[in-house]
């Protein structure tokens, strides 16, 4: 994938008078298209700015780019490499972003540092995690890549 184009998802509002607030970066890995896609949909319409990628290695050359991500949303499940497992590489070159989890799997042993948003989902859940972990994120100071 070196050298292809990075494609994010953003809608645009345009009210007269207001400043927008800088959009929070989002990064969405999953290998299920249709989760992937209701993730960003939701995420979009809700003001973020979304990088979806479809593999791990997709996301691995996403955050190498230098984006400005946030948050990493990932499944974790993924052939060839399991979220936690890529967010602990996207991690060694930026420690400090934080990450969301998805699984459809009941019993799944995860890292504790990491919340967990079951599948399916709804975009009520969804959204209270991703917000209350970039609340967390903000009022611990940290700092996105």
């Amino acid at each position: 994938m070196t050298g292809a184009a990075v494609r994010s998802t953003t809608l645009h509002f345009h009210i007269e008078g207001l400043t927008a607030m800088p959009k929070k970066r989002i990064l969405v890995v999953d290998d299920n298209a249709a989760v992937l896609r209701v993730a960003e949909r939701v995420l979009a319409w809700h003001g973020f700015e979304v990088f979806p990628a479809s593999t791990p290695r997709q996301a691995l050359e996403m955050a190498s780019h230098g984006l400005g991500i946030d948050l990493i949303l990932s499944d974790v499940s993924m052939p060839g490499m399991s979220g936690p497992e890529l967010i602990g590489e996207i991690r060694r070159h930026s420690p400090s972003i934080p990450a969301v989890l998805m699984s459809g799997y009941a019993a799944v042993r995860l890292p504790r540092d990491i919340p967990l948003v079951q599948k399916p989902f709804t975009a009520s859940q969804l959204l209270s995690t991703i917000n209350q972990v970039l609340q967390n994120k903000a009022s611990s100071g940290g700092h996105s890549m």
